[in-house]
C-alpha cells in the first residue's frame, strides 16, 4: 500500500503530459456555420438578359445538380450578364466527392456553351453567406504613374489583386476573396470596326487568334537512346508581352496576312465601367471581404488573414479593419475563460461549507482541472473543436464533475478507518455510476438540435466527456489521495488542525440546513395529498408550457457592425448613387457612437456598413436613429433591418419565397402577401426583396435584310456582344496571377445610341450599319430572375414580433405566417409558398427535440429499472425531471420572453442533476423520508450548489444566449 501514492503521482503526471500533447494539436475557435455544406457557381455572359441566362445556363445546370446525393436546397439568381447558382448539401456528405461531382457537371455544361461565356468559378460558400473578415485599404493619392489618367484607387486595387488576394485565397478555410472599389486591371484589345470589316473579319475570329496563341499544349516524348527514358516536348506559346500580342498574325479573307496591331489598339487599362464606388468616412478606398468555406475554423482563419495584411510591402497600404469575426470570437472566448475561472473559484469556495478536511478541499480542487485535461484530450482524439460552445460546456460541467468526488469525500469523512471507508465506498459505486449515466443520457436531446443551433452538440459532448472523466478519476484515483487510506489511520479529519473553517461556523451551517430540510420534509409528510397534487401539477406544467410558449433556439451574437441598404431606380449609375447618398453617409457619421461608415455604391443600390461603439450606443438605438434619416436618401428607399426590433419583444425576420412558373405572377403574389402580412399587429415591417427591372434597348431585326447579307439573328448578336460588351477572350498569366485579355470595339465604353446604330456588322460583302438591319426600341428588361428548387421565385422578408404572457418565438411566428398566407389564398394552382431552409429546419428541429427528450427519459427509466429492479421507484426518480423544470419555465413565461438556447440547454443538462439527487435519496438505507433525506442531504446540497456555481458565471461572462 505504501507504493500507491507514488503510483498515483505518476498517473497524474501522465495525464498532464497527455494534456500537453492534446492541447498542442487542438484548434480553438468556432467553426463556420455547419448546418449545410454550401457551394456556389458564377457564370458571366455579357450582353445576355436574365431570361436567356436562365434558359441556356441555369436550368441546364439545375437539371445536372438535382440528382446529387444530399442536396438540401437549390437556389439561383439571374440578372443582366450574370448568374449565380447556390447548392446547399447535408453536412454529412463527403465534401471532396460532392465538389468533384459538382465541378464535372459545371465543366460538362460549359463545354456546350458559346465561346463568349466566361469560364465559370465554383466557390465553397453561398453567395448569401456573410464575410468573416472585412477591411478597407487606403493609399496616398499621389501614387498614380505620371502622365496617366489612372486613379490611385485603381493602382491600389491592382496591387491587392496581385499581392494580397492570392495569399488570402491560399489560407485554409477561405472560400472566396472579394474586392470592392476601384476598377480591375485588364489588357484591352480595341478593334477598329472599319478595318475589321474591310478585312472581312469578325470579332470572335480575332479572339480565337489570341486564344490559339496563348496556350501551353502537350507534345511528344523524345526517347533516349537505349530506351532508358525520355524527355517531354511541350509547345509553350504563352504570350509574354503586349508587343507579342500586337505582333500576332491575322489572316484576312483574301488570304493576306497582317498583324493584330493593324486591326486594333492593344493597351493595359483599368476597366472603366465595371466595379463599385467605395468610400469610408468620405475617403475613397478598396474594401476586401473574405468568405469562409463551410466548416472552416473562423478564429484560425482570421488570425492568418491578419498576418497576411501585416506583411511589409513596397507599395504603401494602410488597413482599417471593418469587421473581424475572429476578434469577436476571441472576446467571447476570453469571457468564457473568465467564466470557467470563476466557476472553479466558486466551486472551491462552497466545499468548505460542508466538509471539514483540508485534504478533501485540495483533492477536489485538483480533480477539477484534471477532468478538464482529460476532456481536452478526448476532444482532440475525437476531432471535436474547442469552440465557445465547448468552453460553455466546460463551465457548466465544472459543477457536475465535483459530484462524485464530493460523495466519496463525504463517505471518507464519515468513515473511522480504511476498511470502513472501502466497505462504504462499495455502496456508492452504483449510485455514482447511475448518476453519471443519467446525466449523459439527459444530454442526448442536444444532439438533435445541431441542425437548429450549430454548436450545441459541442456542449453536449464536452459535458459528457467531463462527466465520464470525473467518474473514472473519482472511482479509481481519488480514494488514493484521501488521507490515511494507505496507512490504515483515521481519515475523518476530526483533528481541529485539519479543518478548513472554525468548528463553530461549520456546526452552525450544518444545523441550519438540517433544520430547514426537516421542516420541508415534515410539511410534505403531514400534508401528503396536497403535496402529491402539487407535485403532479408541477410535473405537467412543463409539458403545457413547452407546447404553448414561443421558442427562439437560435444564436444571435453579432459584431458591432450595423448593416443598412438604400434602393434606387435600377438604371441609376454607381456615380449617381454615390452623389445621392453623400448626405446620408455624412448624417450617419454624425451620430454619437459611430466609428465609421462604409458605403459601397453599385448600379441602383447602396450598401452601408456602420461600425459603432457598443459602450456609447446600443444596436437597437443606432438602428432607430439611422432609420430616421430616410429623408437624406434623395429618391432612394432606406432599409435598416435592425430597426424593426422593439423593446417589447424580439423580432424575427422571416424570408418567404413565392414559387411558380411566371416571374411577374410570382412578384404580384409577393406584393399581395406583403400587403396581407403588413396588416398584422405582430408585423414590424415587410420588405420586398426585388425591384422594378432596368431599362434596355431591344433590337428588332428585319429578317429579309439579314438573309440578303448572309446573316442570322445569332451572328448579329455575337458581333454586337464582342464589339459593345467586350467579353474576355483569354487569361494572361503574370507573376502567378491572372489578367483578363478583353476584345471589344474601339470607344465602346462611351457608346451612345447613335454610335450603336452606326456600328458596322460584317457581312459576306463587307459591312453594314446596324440601323440598316433593324431598329432599336427602349423597353424594360426581364430584370433579376430568382429561382428556388428549380422553380421561379419572388422573395419578401417579414419582420414579426409577438409580446404577451407566453412570449413570441420562431415556431409561433412561422406558424402565424403560414396560416395567414394560406387563409388569404396566396399560392393557388401552380404556385406555392416556401420559407427559408433555416426556418424549415427549425420547425423540424422542435419536433425532433420533443421526441429526443421522450427517448432520453425512456432510456433513463430503463437504466434505473435495470439497476434498482424496481419500476415504480424508477418512475418516481425520473419524474423529478419535469418537476425541476417547472420553476425556470414559469420564470421564462412570466417574463414575457421566448425560450432561448440557454433555457433549453440548461434544462436538458440540469435535468440529469435533478435525477442524480433523487438517486442519492433512493439509495439510502435509512427508514422514513426524514431519515433518507438527512443521510443524503449533505451530498445533495453540495453537488447542487457546485452545479449552480459552475453555471452562474456564464450569465456574467458568457455569450448572450447563456
Amino acid at each position: 500500500m505504501h507504493n500507491r501514492p507514488v503510483l498515483c503521482v505518476c498517473v497524474f503526471l501522465a495525464i498532464s503530459v497527455l494534456l500537453g500533447f492534446a492541447a498542442a494539436g487542438l484548434k480553438i475557435g468556432r467553426t463556420a456555420d455547419s448546418r449545410f455544406l454550401n457551394y456556389s457557381v458564377r457564370f458571366e455572359h455579357y450582353g445576355t438578359d436574365a431570361a436567356d441566362l436562365e434558359r441556356t445556363i441555369v436550368i441546364p445546370l439545375e437539371e445536372r445538380l438535382a440528382g446529387m446525393a444530399g442536396l438540401a436546397e437549390l437556389t439561383s439568381t439571374c440578372e443582366y450578364g450574370k448568374s449565380w447558382i447556390n447548392a446547399a448539401f447535408d453536412p454529412t456528405v463527403n465534401p471532396r466527392h460532392t465538389y468533384l461531382t459538382m465541378r464535372d457537371s459545371v465543366d460538362s455544361l460549359y463545354r456546350t456553351l458559346p465561346g463568349t461565356v466566361q469560364k465559370p468559378r465554383i466557390y465553397s460558400s453561398s453567395t448569401t453567406s456573410k464575410p468573416v473578415f472585412s477591411a478597407a485599404a487606403f493609399t496616398d493619392t499621389g501614387l498614380s504613374p505620371p502622365g496617366t489618367p489612372l486613379k490611385a484607387v485603381d493602382v491600389l486595387r491592382s496591387h491587392l489583386e496581385r499581392e494580397v488576394k492570392r495569399k488570402l485565397e491560399a489560407i485554409d478555410g477561405v472560400a472566396e476573396v472579394i474586392l470592392a472599389g476601384g476598377h480591375p486591371e485588364e489588357i484591352l484589345v480595341e478593334l477598329n470596326p472599319g478595318r475589321l470589316a474591310a478585312g472581312g473579319l469578325k470579332a470572335d475570329a480575332v479572339a480565337q487568334v489570341i486564344r490559339d496563341a496563348n496556350v501551353t499544349a502537350p507534345g511528344a516524348v523524345i526517347r533516349r537512346e537505349g530506351g532508358s527514358g525520355g524527355t517531354n516536348l511541350v509547345f509553350n506559346t504563352r504570350l509574354a508581352s503586349l508587343e507579342e500580342i500586337r505582333a500576332l498574325p491575322v489572316v484576312l479573307t483574301e488570304g493576306k496576312v497582317t498583324n493584330l496591331a493593324s486591326l486594333a489598339t492593344v493597351s493595359r487599362k483599368h476597366r472603366a465601367n465595371d466595379g463599385e464606388l467605395v468610400n469610408i468616412n468620405g475617403r475613397e478606398c478598396v474594401i476586401l471581404h473574405v468568405k469562409p468555406a463551410s466548416g472552416g475554423n473562423v478564429l484560425a482563419m482570421c488570425q492568418d488573414i491578419r498576418s497576411v495584411l501585416a506583411e511589409p510591402r513596397t507599395f504603401p497600404v494602410t488597413w482599417q479593419v471593418l469587421s473581424d469575426d475572429g476578434a469577436f470570437l476571441t472576446g467571447l472566448l476570453r469571457g468564457l475563460f473568465a467564466a470557467i475561472s470563476q466557476s472553479f473559484v466558486l466551486v472551491v469556495v462552497i466545499i468548505p461549507l460542508f466538509f471539514r478536511s483540508r485534504r478533501v478541499l485540495l483533492v477536489t480542487a485538483m480533480l477539477l482541472p484534471v477532468s478538464v485535461f482529460w476532456c481536452f484530450a478526448l476532444l482532440a482524439l475525437t476531432g471535436f473543436p474547442l469552440d465557445q460552445n465547448g468552453l460553455s460546456g466546460v463551465s457548466i460541467a465544472l459543477g457536475l464533475v465535483a459530484d462524485g468526488a464530493l460523495v466519496i469525500a463525504e463517505t471518507a469523512e464519515a468513515s473511522p478507518s480504511r476498511d470502513a471507508f472501502l466497505r462504504a465506498n462499495q455502496g456508492t459505486v452504483p449510485s455514482l455510476t447511475a448518476a453519471a449515466g443519467t446525466t449523459v443520457l439527459a444530454l442526448a436531446p442536444l444532439f438533435f438540435l445541431e441542425a437548429v443551433v450549430p454548436g450545441v452538440r459541442s456542449i453536449a459532448v464536452t459535458i459528457a466527456f467531463m462527466v465520464a472523466a470525473s467518474l473514472a478519476l473519482s472511482l479509481t484515483f481519488l480514494p488514493c489521495f484521501l488521507r490515511g487510506i494507505w496507512r490504515g489511520t483515521p481519515i475523518s479529519g476530526r483533528s481541529p488542525g485539519s479543518w478548513v473553517l472554525p468548528e463553530r461556523f461549520f456546526r452552525r451551517v450544518e444545523r441550519t440546513y438540517i433544520r430547514l430540510a426537516y421542516c420541508g420534509v415534515g410539511l410534505g409528510v403531514r400534508h401528503r395529498l396536497p403535496a402529491r397534487f402539487l407535485y403532479a401539477a408541477l410535473a405537467a406544467e412543463p409539458l403545457v408550457i413547452f407546447a404553448l410558449a414561443g421558442k427562439d433556439v437560435t444564436l444571435d451574437a453579432r459584431a458591432a457592425v450595423l448593416p443598412a441598404y438604400v434602393e434606387f431606380d435600377s438604371d441609376l449609375s454607381p456615380e449617381a448613387v454615390d452623389r445621392h447618398s453623400a448626405e446620408l453617409a455624412a448624417a450617419v457619421r454624425a451620430i454619437p457612437g459611430v466609428t465609421y461608415a462604409s458605403a459601397e455604391s453599385r448600379k441602383g443600390a447602396l450598401e452601408l456598413a456602420i461600425g459603432f461603439s457598443e459602450a456609447a450606443v446600443s444596436r437597437a438605438d443606432l438602428a432607430r436613429r439611422v432609420d430616421a434619416l430616410a429623408n437624406h436618401c434623395g429618391p432612394g428607399f432606406l432599409y435598416v433591418p435592425d430597426a424593426a426590433h422593439r423593446e417589447k419583444g424580439r423580432v424575427l425576420p422571416v424570408e418567404i419565397a413565392i414559387l411558380g412558373d411566371e416571374n411577374e405572377v410570382c412578384r404580384q403574389k409577393a406584393r399581395e402577401a406583403a400587403a396581407i402580412l403588413g396588416k398584422l399587429p405582430q408585423t414590424a415591417q415587410v420588405v420586398l426583396n426585388f425591384k422594378d427591372p432596368e431599362t434596355v434597348y431591344a433590337f428588332a431585326p428585319h429578317r429579309d435584310l439579314l438573309a440578303a447579307g448572309g446573316l442570322t439573328v445569332y451572328s448579329v448578336a455575337e458581333s454586337l456582344r464582342w464589339m459593345l460588351f467586350g467579353p474576355v477572350a483569354d487569361k494572361w498569366m503574370e507573376s502567378g496571377g491572372e489578367v483578363d485579355i478583353r476584345v471589344a470595339g474601339a470607344g465602346n465604353t462611351a457608346a451612345t445610341i447613335a454610335t450603336v446604330e452606326a456600328q458596322g456588322i460584317p457581312t459576306s460583302g463587307g459591312a453594314v450599319r446596324l440601323a440598316a438591319l433593324g431598329r432599336l426600341t427602349r423597353e424594360r428588361a426581364p430584370g433579376k430572375i430568382y429561382r428556388k428548387d428549380a422553380r421561379r421565385a419572388a422573395y419578401l422578408t417579414a419582420h414579426l414580433w409577438s409580446p404577451g404572457l407566453l412570449g413570441g418565438g420562431a415556431d409561433k411566428t412561422v406558424a402565424l405566417v403560414r396560416k395567414t398566407l394560406s387563409d388569404a389564398g396566396i399560392g393557388g394552382p401552380g404556385y406555392g409558398i416556401s420559407l427559408s431552409r433555416e426556418l424549415e429546419e427549425l420547425q423540424a428541429g422542435y419536433r425532433r427535440l420533443f421526441l429526443a427528450v421522450v427517448a432520453g427519459v425512456a432510456l433513463m427509466l430503463l437504466l434505473l429499472t435495470a439497476m434498482t429492479e424496481d419500476f415504480r421507484a424508477s418512475v418516481a426518480i425520473v419524474s423529478i425531471i419535469p418537476v425541476s423544470a417547472a420553476l425556470p419555465l414559469a420564470a421564462a413565461v412570466f417574463s414575457g420572453r421566448a425560450l432561448g438556447m440557454g433555457d433549453v440547454v440548461g434544462m436538458v443538462v440540469l435535468g440529469g442533476v435533478a435525477v442524480n439527487n433523487a438517486i442519492y435519496i433512493s439509495r439510502s438505507n435509512r427508514a422514513g423520508a426524514r431519515g433518507r433525506v438527512r443521510e443524503k442531504l449533505q451530498s445533495i446540497l453540495v453537488t447542487s450548489l457546485t452545479t449552480i456555481a459552475g453555471a452562474i458565471p456564464l450569465a456574467l461572462f458568457g455569450a448572450a444566449e447563456f
